[in-house]
């Protein structure tokens, strides 16, 4: 009678950790799976003899300034729209429709990267424009009731 309550105590200690992990660990192997099908013959890398290969010698010349105007750099950046603000208009749309979410629900559903849906999420709960909830035992985030 004791063996079967301890092994009881037992199952029910791997479902336990099981339902508290399992989202997380399903979305470790979904993001980590690599799809080597669409690699086609012309962007593998050519491969390089070696041996034919000549060594640099070194120059007495002394090195020029080759980097780019700083200009050039800012105006890049300010084409470039920011991944955080794009993934907090999202996350702020989705909450308005659907209401409280886990993160890792979040991540799944915003179309962006995972560092950047983290990053928006805590912008919302500093900029006090989401409340961050537990759901469960896992982060959440909800919209602010008005």
């Amino acid at each position: 009678m004791l063996e079967i309550s301890l092994s009881m105590v037992a199952a029910f200690a791997a479902y336990t950790f099981y339902a508290i992990v399992g989202d997380e660990i399903a979305a470790n192997r979904s993001s980590k799976q690599v799809s080597y099908k669409n690699i086609t013959k012309a962007e593998e890398a050519p491969s390089v003899n070696r041996s034919t290969i000549p060594t640099p010698k070194s120059t007495s010349k002394p090195k020029t300034n080759t980097r780019k105007p700083k200009a050039k750099l800012t105006e890049k950046a300010a084409t470039t729209p920011d991944p955080v603000a794009i993934a907090s208009d999202a996350i702020l749309a989705y909450l308005s429709a659907n209401g409280s979410i886990t993160i890792n629900k979040l991540i799944k559903e915003i179309p962006s990267d995972k560092e950047s849906v983290v990053l928006a999420v805590e912008k919302l709960i500093s900029n006090k424009s989401a409340i961050s909830l537990k759901r469960g035992g896992h982060p959440a985030i909800g919209p602010i009731a008005s």
